[in-house]
């Protein structure tokens, strides 16, 4: 087959080829217009239903019709209208045995179905990756009802890392971007399991998240005083550095305009009266 006769599609369960010739022939089968009509007053409601949207439309001054590839393009057009304005979920099915038998499986048939449609390596990606993923301010949003007031002020990032510090969530089944935090496979999900359950057990977490929240308070209280301390002393350091640096560059400058007259005078002295210049 020539590159103008076809073109192949290559995925998971593997190459596909489509013939093009012909199609825009095929796609030109346009109905009569008395037919049309005809299907239009039919007495039965389905057969009027299937024509209520038969529609003739002026164009170039002469009247055309749709044809059942321009009736599939509209069809088509609706159904991604749909899918954009909503959040899809993509369902994958597995044929479990040739016989259609309940309760039957066959190993091999199965894996090679999940091969060929790349569950293994979505898996794999799955958990290489943070696939859930939740904004800062909708989980805040989810537990602030549960929270005492002196919570309710922290920023949502703060609580998002108190909360998972509080539970104990390793930091590698999480990280932390510019709005949202991205999770591991199914560690949202048991988040939300632990802020759902008793009473008692939220009431401990709460505990926990103050106390995480106090000694992140104090940490940065040391960390400020120390780095307060540093900064100081590094700039006493500098302060004596350029003390240093403006003594030796005037002793240089002197040196230099002076040196000269110096070496003049103590070449004259030899031949100057003694009793006026007694020493050097």
């Amino acid at each position: 087959m020539l590159d103008e006769e076809g073109f192949i599609i290559r995925h998971y369960a593997g190459a596909v080829c489509y013939n093009t010739v012909g199609w825009l022939d095929r796609n030109s089968d346009t109905l009569h217009s008395s037919l049309e009509q005809l299907m239009l007053t039919s007495e039965s409601d389905l057969v009027a239903r299937l024509y209520s949207d038969v529609q003739d439309v002026k164009c170039n001054k002469k009247m055309v019709q749709d044809s059942v590839g321009g009736k599939f393009k509209k069809q088509l057009n609706t159904l991604l209208e749909k899918l954009q304005g909503t959040a899809t979920s993509f369902i994958r099915c597995i044929k479990p045995n040739q016989h259609m038998a309940p309760a039957e499986f066959d190993g091999g048939k199965v894996l090679n179905q999940l091969i060929s449609l790349g569950m293994v390596t979505a898996l794999a990606l799955m958990q290489a990756g943070f696939p859930s993923r939740i904004a800062f301010k909708d989980l805040y949003d989810m537990y602030s009802s549960n929270l005492p007031d002196k919570l309710k002020s922290l920023h949502p990032r703060m609580f998002c890392s108190a909360l998972f510090r509080a539970i104990g969530m390793s930091p590698n089944d999480y990280k932390f971007g510019v709005t949202k935090i991205f999770f591991r496979p199914g560690k949202f999900a048991e988040v939300d399991l632990l802020m759902k359950s008793s009473s008692q057990h939220l009431i401990e977490m709460i505990s926990r998240v103050e106390k995480w929240v106090l000694r992140q308070c104090w940490r940065r209280v040391q960390f400020a005083i120390l780095a307060f301390n540093k900064w100081t002393k590094i700039a006493r350091w500098r302060t004596g550095c350029i003390i240093n640096i403006q003594k030796n560059y005037r002793m240089w400058s002197t040196r230099r305009n002076y040196l000269p007259r110096l070496e003049l005078f103590t070449s004259l002295y030899p031949t100057l009266n003694p009793t006026l210049y007694p020493t050097l």
